[in-house]
């Protein structure tokens, strides 16, 4: 027989018994589905997470002040340490095993615009310097630049929430605010990114950092972030930072109290594993449930053979092959595997869609379809069919004609 005709018989096979044909088709595709559901589902969770680390930049420490908590020599604990210009000078000079140093003030201030107005949070950046080390997607407009920086322009960036609020509808692009009583241009708007644990992203605004003294603030800085040059050795760059830090201050490089280290490098490896160990366990259930239906699909090409000895020992007796009759049984079995595959994915899909995005504090997991968790799914659900289908194909094959011609 052809594979065509082997592909025909089979098919037909399956449509003569349709009612358990069909039910091993559900349960092969409730298998598919899972696994490809549970897949998309890891990974839409892992990039949730990694965008969510992401936010405060990708495979950067920031450095923050706080107050000693052991004497130093002539030093005494509960002293307030304070990140001035010269920390910056010093660690771009000295800090060889960290890169794009750059300093940023944070702080609180009122926007107002006409009858409207919004608390906010400023961040005064070096607009090049930052912008290298976080991401900041724009809504509209544009963003800061270095000539802003250089000459001191009063232009501001606002969060997508800040916004809204100020001039709802409206584009406020090229438009001017008030900033604590002193005006500001708007220049651009940032895409909403959601809320963090501590506080909303989207109520940021940005302004260039030689612009804050219009605000009557001194370059008293609130952080100090910078990009490891070598991120297999990226705590080596935080001890070197810190203890030239240490060293500017007259502070012990062992008070974990003087200096707040976010490192976000840390962070993101942790996301990474986490990501990965939500592919193997979610996949593991998944390929588990996968399994169990070609459990089901053996048991339902058995069954089809044993009803049909007398037809297998008739066709051996005429001089068919033994390995003709493995693959008719072989592929009987592959047909009902694909049908299940293509439910399978479909119900996916359609599960996919219907899911919610999860909130993780800081962001959102959305469950798309993972177009290589089906391709995953559609191959493990090959080797189930070939492997559930195989052993009674094989069964069938071994059945001697003059025991079968016996069988009523």
């Amino acid at each position: 027989m052809t594979p065509i005709d082997l592909f025909a018989s089979a098919c037909t096979a399956v449509k003569t018994h349709r009612l358990r044909s069909g039910l091993t088709v559900l349960g092969v595709g409730w298998g598919v589905a899972a696994f490809v559901v549970l897949v998309s589902a890891a990974r839409g969770t892992g990039l949730g997470l990694q965008r969510s680390a992401a936010l405060f930049g990708r495979n950067v420490v920031w450095v923050s002040p706080g107050r000693t908590s052991v004497q130093s020599g002539a030093q005494g604990s509960g002293r307030e340490i304070r990140f001035l210009e010269g920390d910056v000078a010093l660690l771009r000079s000295r800090a060889d095993l960290a890169q794009t140093v750059t300093p940023l003030i944070r702080r609180s201030v009122f926007l107002e615009r006409g009858t409207r107005g919004r608390s906010a949070v400023l961040m005064a950046v070096e607009p090049e310097a930052y912008g290298s080390l976080i991401d900041l997607p724009l809504a509209s407009g544009r963003a800061l630049g270095r000539e802003d920086e250089r000459h001191g322009r009063r232009v501001i960036v606002l969060g997508s929430e800040l916004a809204e609020g100020l001039v709802a509808g409206a584009p406020l692009d090229g438009q001017p605010i008030s900033v604590d009583g002193v005006t500001f241009l708007v220049v651009g708007t940032l895409g909403r990114r959601g809320p963090t644990a501590g506080h909303s992203l989207d109520r940021q605004c940005f302004v260039p950092l030689s612009s804050v003294r219009a605000l009557g603030q001194e370059p008293e800085y609130s952080s100090l972030v910078f990009r490891p040059r070598d991120l297999r050795h990226h705590r080596d760059a935080i001890r070197q930072v810190v203890a030239l830090l240490a060293e500017a201050h007259g502070f012990s490089a062992a008070d974990t109290q003087a200096l707040a280290v976010r490192d976000r490098v840390k962070t993101l490896r942790t996301f990474e594993t986490m990501t990965t160990s939500f592919h193997l366990v979610w996949g593991l259930i998944g390929a588990v449930t996968l399994a169990i239906g070609g459990v089901g699909l053996a048991n339902i090409v058995l069954v089809s053979v044993n009803e049909r000895i007398r037809e297998i020992g008739v066709r051996r007796a005429l001089g068919a092959k033994a390995v003709e009759i493995r693959n008719q049984f072989l592929i009987e079995g592959l047909v009902i595997a694909l049908a299940g595959g293509v439910m399978g994915v479909l119900l996916a899909a359609a599960i996919c869609a219907s899911l919610p995005p999860l909130s993780l504090g800081n962001g959102t997991a959305e469950f798309r379809l993972s177009w290589p968790s089906v391709l995953a799914g559609l191959a493990l659900l090959t080797f189930v069919g070939v492997t559930a289908g195989l052993w009674p194909a094989r069964r069938a094959a071994r059945i001697s004609v003059s025991e079968a011609l016996r069988v009523e």
